[in-house]
């Protein structure tokens, strides 16, 4: 389908989203409602949640769960006291002796029973009713009154054979227009009921039918079936979805053992939700191909011709009320961007999901089950593997579908358009892994048994290898991605065995034990995994220990949760658990990263203060830095002047660092490299004098140490080698810092100085994304990361003028984001992604004075400072910095802005924290694993301008292909000729992407102005014989314009919604209708 075409559906479907939430439509449903007045034994009447009115006289009694009857005034009582009620009304004739009994239960662990009943309405229990005789019309009428209301009903022990259970199955689906009695995809087997040639029961067994045997852990239709225990609709990605299942217990596993049935009401969900209006009249798209995407696997090719996308309404009518219709199937959102619309989904499932909308069905032998799936989702429960359970499922399908029925007024224009029919849906991209593991955590994934997970994953990795190895496309990324997320997940599956079996053989887990757990699931990026083993540790009385909570703050500050990290140290501190040196330094380099300076000098300050803990080299690499990053370079010297405990001065001998690993020498050239930083920060500040001081104490300190005798020399050949890298780029920035005073230059004054910060952008931690980052946020953000405060302390008319120039780059933009507006001349925009410390950007903005403005972007604050810095020691003026997510500036950018991308050695998949905290009601904040998605490359495209290049450029030539393939999925970029003698790679191969991997290093052509420039990363690599690179050239494919006749069209578009509007709309005279439609003639 052509996007024109999908944008006309979305906007029709937003006009008919208007209809569907002013019931403006025909109900197909059969409407059973009922009403009861509830006479008390004192003569006064109790209204029952009023539902309608039902055609037969009806007696109510009230009795307690395990028998007996009781006054109506004492019920409330004995709810609070038992957490269950009942009540018992008569079906059937006139209530004579061979009437029929119903009970109705309803939870009520949140508010009044009342309450309860009136939003749960979950479920309903019939007895003394014989599913195995034909039911009379009458008795189908009344027990579809009962469905409507209840969406559960429960008849014990009804005992049905196949057959019986597809003839109640068939004359409960003859009561709604158009519906029948759906074909079984189970690959079960077995003697299964047939009619028509279609198997219509689907037996879901965990042994084979045929012979008996309990099927192994490893078998396929087990791991398939992994999804069952997920929150889901029956057959939702099906045009025609199941109105309804029928389930029977015909072999269940005894009581206690598991293996129950959960259903929660999404209909009371949707009352409960606060934002309804945001969601009524949105069309979401379910599709089975995503939903086995979430774990990794395929559905065969066959099944997915037979159910491709269906579209359906997010929220959907009956004749009772509204309820939401999401679930494990639900893919995307109509209308909406796919992030956001999936972010949705999430934030809905989550919700269905809380516990008091869910009633659990523990199964006795013979038990039926009738669900209706537009009001409530499903789920299996875990049970003893090594015990036979087998449930049977009709499902019924419905007659029409919902979406379709309402677009019928517009099918004469769909079908000259060549549209799809309106239930059929296009498939959207298939998820990322992090977006997957966030969806499946959404449906209840982390709540089912370890050795299920295991083999469902075990099974998409299977499937994962098969996609690299066998197709092309958008599925090789995704394949390689899966099976990286997989590998990683089954690394904790050893650690939970591990204390599963503690548990088993009686014996306590101690804090060594929890430690252990907590390392495991951080190690994996598994925040989530790690908070449930220290609740764990607490539940069972065991303080899980110093090791412990220091492993969780370091998962959280890699993974940039610099607010979560502060909150778990108050929880260690109330838990009574000490925290130690490794405690402090893991905090003070995640403040390092995230440029925390207040934070560093408070946590200092109750280092010492509360626990007792004096910094040593590490805490004072860190605290230093931060410091000369904050321009408090004074109280910076003060700390390395400071004594050590019973240690001399450290411009002698200096104890304070004499723990620094690899020996006195490792503490001298430590001690060198925290002088050198405090000589830069002086030199920035203009204090000429401080800076050579400083520089001195650095060259001395480096020549002590290099008198120092190496302990094993030979010992450790990378170690070795990494020590002489970092001797070497301490010597480089020395040199540097010297350059700069020995040139004579004007000393920086900090009105120049605060003149360079107004090209320093520092975006705020995880806005919304909605969220329009402001000039005084980003101001804060200076005087929180670099020092603002600091500087404009006398000078307020300073902070003026760089807040107006931070305001001229935010609002320039027409809601967008305007960088060429930071600097003082209109020259073509080039952006480098993932800057690192700057050394090659800084380079190449040198060699483009006057011709190009550069804008360098790179996460972490203390290599922005450093980029900062550089630039303005070599004088650099045609520089903008950015420190923040790359992926969130590219959403702040104006359209077309940005002439050539650039991205040197760009990180690949990682380990990360995944975001995993959230909110009661939003969604959770899942970070990237890594930058260069294909959301990120579809954010390029969007700000590049037309023939402006990307340029990739790295050591890792298996990433770069993974890339290349992501590149060519899109159909936005196509290779740009390179002629400075680079050799593709691997060229004529087969199934080979059209987007090339190049091997050699970019030069001029591909838009490098220096080629010779360096970096920090460059060096080390070749320092570490890494000496090949590789790198892709693409410029964006160019957009067609959109022509006069187009606009036409898209007006002629709007007066079409406009008459359908009316068309259906009783408020309005047809004959407005009729002119309207004319008008739309006279457009044609």
């Amino acid at each position: 389908m052509a996007k024109w075409q999908r944008d006309r559906l979305v906007r029709l479907n937003q006009a008919f989203g208007v209809l569907h939430t002013l019931h403006l439509h025909p109900h197909n449903y059969v409407s059973a409602q009922l009403d009861f007045d509830l006479p008390t034994m004192d003569g006064t009447a109790v209204l029952w949640p009023h539902v309608g009115t039902v055609p037969w006289t009806a007696t109510v009694e009230w009795c307690h769960e395990m028998g007996g009857c009781t006054h109506l005034k004492g019920f409330e009582q004995e709810v609070a006291s038992t957490g269950t009620w009942t009540a018992t009304t008569l079906l059937g004739g006139r209530g004579g002796a061979g009437a029929k009994q119903i009970q109705m239960l309803a939870g009520t662990r949140h508010g009044s029973p009342w309450h309860s009943v009136d939003q749960l309405r979950l479920p309903c229990r019939v007895e003394r009713l014989d599913l195995r005789e034909k039911l009379s019309a009458n008795q189908i009428k009344e027990l579809v009154e009962l469905f409507e209301t209840y969406s559960v009903l429960v008849f014990k022990s009804a005992n049905l054979t196949d057959e019986q259970l597809v003839t109640f199955a068939s004359s409960f689906a003859a009561a709604y227009p158009g519906a029948s009695l759906e074909a079984s995809e189970s690959p079960a087997g077995g003697a299964n009921q047939r009619g028509g040639g279609r198997r219509l029961i689907g037996k879901i067994a965990n042994f084979d039918l045929g012979t008996g045997q309990i099927l192994p852990s490893s078998s396929k239709l087990l791991k398939h079936r992994a999804g069952n225990g997920l929150w889901h609709i029956d057959s939702s990605f099906k045009v025609l979805p199941a109105l309804a299942s029928l389930m029977s217990g015909q072999l269940v596993v005894p009581p206690g053992s598991g293996g129950e049935t959960e259903f929660a009401s999404s209909r009371a969900a949707y009352e409960a939700f606060p934002q309804k209006a945001t969601v009524d009249g949105l069309i979401c798209v379910h599709d089975f191909d995503y939903s086995l995407r979430l774990l990794g696997q395929r559905p065969p090719i066959s099944i997915c011709r037979r159910v491709p996308p269906a579209r359906h309404f997010l929220v959907r009518s009956t004749a009772a009320a509204r309820s939401f219709f999401a679930g494990k199937h639900c893919s995307h959102v109509e209308g909406l961007d796919l992030q956001e619309g999936r972010s949705l989904i999430r934030q809905i499932n989550r919700h269905i999901a809380k516990q008091e909308f869910v009633y659990r069905h523990s199964w006795s032998p013979g038990d039926v089950v009738l669900c209706d799936n537009r009001s409530c989702v499903h789920r299996g429960r875990p049970w003893n593997p090594s015990a036979k359970r087998m449930v049977c499922l009709v499902k019924i399908a419905e007659g029409f579908n919902e979406v379709e029925q309402r677009d019928l007024a517009c099918q004469d224009s769909l079908r000259d358009d060549n549209l799809p029919l309106a239930a059929i849906a296009e498939a959207a991209p298939a998820p990322q892994w992090d977006e997957a593991l966030a969806m499946l955590e959404a449906v209840g994934w982390q709540e089912l048994p370890t050795t299920t997970q295991a083999g469902a994953m075990q099974l998409g990795m299977r499937d994962a290898q098969m996609m690299q190895g066998q197709s092309t496309g958008r599925d090789q990324p995704y394949a390689a991605l899966v099976s990286f997320v997989l590998k990683q997940k089954l690394t904790l599956l050893p650690a939970r065995n591990a204390f599963q079996q503690i548990l088993e053989e009686q014996l306590q887990p101690s804090a060594q034990t929890f430690g252990s757990l907590v390392n495991a699931a951080v190690r994996v990026g598994d925040l989530s995994e790690a908070r449930r083993w220290l609740q764990e540790s607490q539940s069972r009385g065991v303080n899980p220990g110093v090791v412990a909570y220091t492993t969780l703050l370091k998962g959280l500050c890699e993974a940039g949760h610099i607010d979560e990290s502060r909150e778990a140290l108050k929880e260690m501190l109330q838990v009574g658990c000490q925290p130690n040196i490794r405690t402090a330094n893991t905090l003070l380099r995640g403040y390092r990263r995230a440029g925390e300076v207040e934070a560093a000098v408070e946590l200092l300050q109750q280092m010492e203060e509360e626990w007792g803990l004096a910094p040593d080299a590490t805490s004072s690499e860190y605290l230093v830095a931060l410091l000369c990053q904050g321009f408090q370079v004074k109280t910076a010297r003060t700390l390395l002047k400071r004594r050590a405990a019973g240690g001399t001065a450290d411009g002698e001998d200096g104890e304070a660092f004499a723990t620094w690993e690899g020996g006195r020498a490792a503490a001298l050239r430590s001690r060198a490299s925290l002088w050198t930083m405090l000589a830069e920060s002086f030199l920035l500040c203009g204090e000429i004098q401080s800076a050579q001081k400083s520089l001195r104490r650095a060259r001395l300190l480096r020549r002590k140490a290099s008198k120092v005798e190496e302990p094993n020399p030979e010992g450790n050949s990378s170690t070795v080698l990494f020590t002489n890298f970092k001797e070497r780029e301490l010597s480089r920035r020395a040199t540097l810092i010297a350059e700069r005073i020995q040139s004579g230059s004007k000393p920086i004054s900090k009105p120049a100085l605060l003149k360079h910060m107004g090209r320093l952008l520092a975006l705020p931690r995880a806005p919304g994304p909605e969220h329009q980052i402001g000039a005084e946020e980003l101001l804060g953000e200076l005087k929180r990361s670099f020092g603002l405060s600091e500087l404009c302390s006398e000078r307020p008319k300073a902070r003026q003028r760089l807040l107006g120039r931070l305001q001229s780059v935010v609002k320039d933009g027409g809601g967008h984001w305007n960088l060429r507006a930071a600097f003082d001349s209109e020259l073509p925009l080039k952006v480098e992604l993932c800057s690192g410390e700057g050394e090659w950007v800084c380079a190449q903005a040198s060699k483009d004075d006057e011709t190009a403005n550069w804008v360098c972007v790179e996460h972490r604050r203390d290599r922005v400072f450093r980029t900062f810095s550089r630039s303005l020691l070599t004088n650099v003026s045609n520089l903008c910095f950015v420190a923040g997510d790359a992926a969130l500036l590219l959403r702040q950018l104006a359209p077309r802005s940005v002439d050539h991308i650039f991205v040197n050695f760009p990180e690949p998949p990682v380990r990360r924290g995944l975001g995993d905290a959230e909110g009661d009601d939003g969604d959770a904040a899942v970070d990237a694993p890594h930058l260069l998605t294909a959301e990120t490359f579809r954010a390029m495209h969007r700000v590049m301008q037309r023939d402006g290049t990307l340029l990739v450029h790295s050591d890792n030539v298996t990433y770069l292909r993974q890339l290349a393939v992501s590149l060519s999925s899109l159909d936005s970029f196509e290779n740009v000729n390179v002629s400075d003698g680079a050799v593709r790679d691997r060229p004529g191969s087969s199934g080979e992407p059209s987007v090339a991997v190049w091997r050699g290093r970019p030069g001029i052509a591909a838009g490098v102005v220096d080629p010779e420039a360096s970096s920090y990363f460059d060096r080390l690599w070749s320092h570490g014989r890494f000496t090949k690179r590789y790198f892709i050239l693409v410029s964006a494919v160019k957009r067609v314009e959109q022509t006069k006749e187009l606009a036409v069209f898209n007006i002629f578009i709007c007066a079409s919604n406009i008459f359908d509007v009316l068309r259906f709309s009783t408020h309005f005279d047809t004959t407005l209708a009729d002119a309207c439609w004319q008008s739309m003639k006279d457009l044609g």
